[in-house]
């Protein structure tokens, strides 16, 4: 039996949280590294990211940058970039992004 890495929704939603309440960068790339050591892709986060942005109670603006950002991220992945980085990359964005409206 092979063990599963997809992430899960309660995973992406608790890093999600953080980079939503906290400013700590340290935090956030520990939780980001621990999704990385676990296995799980960039790739399969940003689709489990999509609609968790979708849905949150956030400004349509922010969503719009988010989106654009994640947008950004899958082309990288795509050509092949680094995983870690790209994933810190984008939770970074969103703690900005978040963070800078309040």
């Amino acid at each position: 039996d092979m063990i599963s890495t997809k992430p899960k929704i309660e995973v992406i939603s608790n890093l999600l949280n953080i980079a939503q309440t906290s400013s700590d960068f340290d935090l956030l790339d520990q939780n980001v590294k621990n999704l990385i050591y676990d296995g799980y892709s960039c790739s399969d986060v940003l689709r489990i990211l999509n609609p968790l942005i979708r849905d949150a109670e956030i400004k349509d603006l922010q969503k719009a940058y988010i989106f654009d950002k994640i947008s950004e991220t899958d082309g990288y992945l795509a050509d092949g970039a680094d995983e870690e980085i790209n994933m810190l990359n984008i939770f970074s964005f969103i703690q900005m992004v978040l963070r800078k409206s309040n």
